[in-house]
């Protein structure tokens, strides 16, 4: 005449951070891979030189063919386009943790890479989660959760 025994819910960590990623979404790979082409497009126009008035005086002009001559850029703005290209064919492999880690080594990125980094951390966390929770689901479900 008992009611059934009811068990409590099992407690998964996995499934609260999923939870919290869940209320404010994660892009997708797919959507991850077509923003990029934006990031890219705005890395390589930052990292051309804009074209320069003629020289006016005569240290402008000796300045002007120096500079034709040797290119003086911040270390990191060279970077960049180089980390880009090889993030794209990082990301065209379906490889985004490869991507990530590509895009985390210069130094001060641009704020395209910064942003697209953030939703790609994400995704990677997202994906962590996913694994961790089927992993624990597995375990309990075999009975070997908690020493089991």
């Amino acid at each position: 005449d008992r009611p059934p025994a009811r068990l409590a819910p099992p407690q998964l960590p996995a499934l609260a951070a999923l939870d919290s990623m869940a209320q404010g979404g994660v892009p997708t790979l797919d959507q991850l891979k077509g923003s990029f082409v934006d990031v890219a497009a705005a890395v390589n126009a930052t990292a051309e030189a804009p074209a320069a008035a003629p020289p006016q005086s005569l240290w402008e002009t000796v300045t002007a063919k120096l500079s034709s001559v040797v290119k003086v850029r911040k270390r990191s703005a060279v970077e960049w386009p180089e980390a880009v290209a090889a993030a794209s064919r990082q990301l065209a492999d379906n490889d985004l943790a490869a991507a990530v880690a590509t895009l985390s080594r210069p130094p001060d990125p641009p704020p395209a890479v910064s942003h697209w980094r953030q939703g790609a951390q994400a995704r990677l966390a997202a994906d962590a989660a996913i694994r961790n929770a089927m992993h624990d689901a597995v375990r309990l479900i075999s009975g070997t959760a908690n020493g089991g």
